[in-house]
């Protein structure tokens, strides 16, 4: 039996890793006030995650 929770591999942080996965990668660039934008963007997605991650347990 499969519990979507755990994910494919028997991994609880399977969903945790995708999310985090989605944010990796991503470089600031442009002028001092769109790299601010972008990176307050960024740590809120995080902050989500985070939250996610606390709920759930």
């Amino acid at each position: 039996m499969h519990d979507d929770r755990v994910g494919t591999l028997g991994d609880p942080f399977a969903k945790r890793n995708k999310d985090f996965k989605r944010l990796k990668g991503q470089k600031f660039s442009g002028d001092e006030g769109e790299v601010a934008i972008v990176a307050y963007k960024w740590l809120e997605e995080c902050k989500n995650i985070f939250e996610r991650m606390t709920l759930s347990e």
